[in-house]
């Protein structure tokens, strides 16, 4: 530890009001770091700037009009839930989230009281989990953004008898303070869920120092980056159930049809499906669909082609490599031997050889189209839904 990074960091936290007393510096941050990243930590941990914002705000807001506010908001949620719950009805689509439906149940039948589901953005998985909680009369809050321990801690108090259901707040797990706060509400007894607040922050100061969960986290997330202590992690979810949600081209293609109810959502869904290869840097999922149904009824409320409309729209978002090559090619299309010419002239390539290469593997990987079957005469283009001549060649190139 240095000494004089320590002093520094105690006159930093009087300066705004905290005494150096009340933190231990030593235990609670993480020495091996740089001076700057301690820094960092010792905000977070003590929650200064979110503390000098709320306090502010707060002396500034009459507390009964606080009160009242808070009260309409949760009447609204709690209006639109409701209505939610009479709309929802049993669906086809629901066998593809049946291991999910399951895990809920599980969990109101007081066989688990953690869950994890995991897949990649736009397949769904907030839609099947909050249709899984309302059908089983699960009393549920949801929880997203920025979460430090100690808006865990707060949020672990305020709803310790209720489902709570995490999105994509996987920050929590790159700290052990907060997994071994995880680890104690999932404890296998329940007697033995408590959990206690050890470290000094404003945003606990009057809560408890400890207290009994009795309810029950979801955690919705995508992937797990920069995971520092994976082992810990590891052990938590051997606590509950990890469920991955995995779904093929096919698998795709078949929730979007049932997703699809109107015969104009149909008819855009099919074009996607269609035209998936084709989508620039688009996923092929859930949010890309409704994103080209969106793009259709537009197109109709403006009397264009509605085709040709969603070519564009879906060709905004190109890839790297894509719009690395689009200075060459642009919207039209450029013979193979010339684009290897640009890409010697540019210094992209040292050598023909390597042009060639490079213009082969990009083909292969999808990012160029062959649109003409002249083989002495090839020619490539960056996507052949714009080339007013899609044909494709169906015979070997030779260059």
């Amino acid at each position: 530890m240095n000494k004089r990074w320590l002093e520094n960091l105690k006159r930093y936290v009087s300066k705004r009001g905290i005494d150096p007393q009340t933190f231990d510096f030593e235990h609670n941050l993480d020495w091996s770091l740089t001076y700057s990243e301690i820094k960092a930590e010792l905000k977070d941990k003590l929650s200064l700037n979110e503390f000098k914002y709320q306090k502010d705000e707060k002396e500034h807001l009459d507390q009964e009009q606080l009160k009242e506010e808070e009260a309409i908001v949760e009447s609204v949620a709690k209006e639109k839930l409701e209505e939610y719950r009479k709309q929802l009805k049993d669906s086809p689509i629901d066998v593809f989230y049946k291991p999910v439906y399951d895990a809920i149940l599980k969990q109101k039948m007081g066989l688990r009281s953690l869950l994890f589901i995991k897949g990649r953005g736009g397949i769904g998985k907030s839609y099947c989990i909050k249709r899984a909680l309302v059908k089983k009369n699960i009393d549920f809050v949801v929880i997203s953004g920025r979460m430090t321990e100690a808006h865990l801690y707060r949020t672990l108090y305020e709803n310790k008898t209720k489902t709570i259901w995490l999105k994509d707040i996987m920050r929590l797990f790159r700290g052990l303070e907060s997994i071994e706060m995880l680890k104690a509400v999932t404890e296998t007894s329940k007697e033995d869920r408590i959990v206690s607040n050890n470290t000094y922050s404003f945003e606990m100061e009057y809560l408890p120092k400890s207290f009994l969960f009795e309810g029950n986290l979801v955690f919705d997330f995508n992937q797990v980056i920069d995971m520092k202590w994976s082992e810990d992690f590891n052990a938590l979810i051997s606590r509950g159930e990890l469920i991955e949600l995995v779904f093929g081209f096919e698998e795709m293609c078949q929730i979007m049809r049932l997703i699809a109810e109107t015969d104009e959502e149909k008819e855009a869904t099919e074009y996607l499906i269609e035209n998936y290869k084709y989508i620039g840097n688009n996923q092929f999922n859930l949010r890309t669909q409704k994103d080209v149904i969106t793009e259709h009824k537009f197109a109709k409320m403006m009397s264009i082609d509605w085709k040709q409309h969603i070519k564009e729209y879906l060709n905004r978002n190109m890839t790297p490599l894509r719009t690395f090559l689009y200075q060459f090619i642009g919207n039209g299309t450029l013979r193979t031997m010339d684009l290897k010419k640009c890409l010697l002239l540019s210094g992209a390539c040292g050598t023909l050889r390597t042009a060639d290469r490079r213009v082969q593997d990009w083909t292969a990987m999808g990012e160029l189209f062959k649109v003409s079957s002249d083989v002495n005469n090839p020619l490539l283009s960056l996507n052949p839904m714009k080339v007013e001549f899609p044909t494709v060649a169906t015979k070997k190139e030779e260059i």
